[in-house]
């Protein structure tokens, strides 16, 4: 089957758990075998790993082992542009608390390097927020559906 129709077939599906959830595992395989992701495959792959690293690895781990400097700021202007506007801020509160004083850092090695440098309280901080971002209330959990009307208003992929 190629690429293309299976794509058309998951942006067919009406179901938006089904919808994200096989979008994901179809841009998940395009990761693992290192193929080029189009701009809206990389927000679907960046935003619904936040809440799946979140869960297993912990909030913190998302600067130091997943995300990029450059994958922050899709994240984080992902978020505000899909309405999440308070889980946007926590995140960005997070990341500015796991950079503190660092804002000159340009490489993504140096970046992850700093969770080395974070502090105890800096490191509770951010628990504290990845706590708060994880509370059965958060915007987290509207990711799916908000980027399933993204997806879909888009029409592509």
């Amino acid at each position: 089957m190629s690429t293309s129709k299976t794509i058309d077939n998951i942006l067919s599906m009406n179901n938006c758990d089904d919808l994200i959830g096989t979008l994901y595992d179809y841009v998940l395989t395009k990761v693992i075998n290192d193929e080029e992701l189009t701009d809206v495959e990389e927000k679907v792959y960046l935003l619904v790993s936040m809440l799946l690293d979140s869960e297993m690895e912990g909030f913190v781990d998302l600067f130091y082992q997943f995300y990029s400097l450059r994958e922050c700021a899709i994240v984080e202007e992902t978020l505000r542009s899909l309405g999440l506007i308070k889980l946007a801020k926590l995140f960005r509160k997070a990341k500015d608390i796991y950079m503190y004083a660092n804002d000159h850092i340009s490489s993504d090695d140096d970046f992850h390097a700093l969770y080395l440098q974070l502090t105890d309280e800096q490191r509770r901080q951010i628990d504290e927020i990845g706590d708060e971002i994880l509370a059965q209330d958060s915007e987290i959990y509207q990711i799916g559906d908000k980027l399933c009307q993204y997806v879909k208003d888009n029409n592509r992929c």
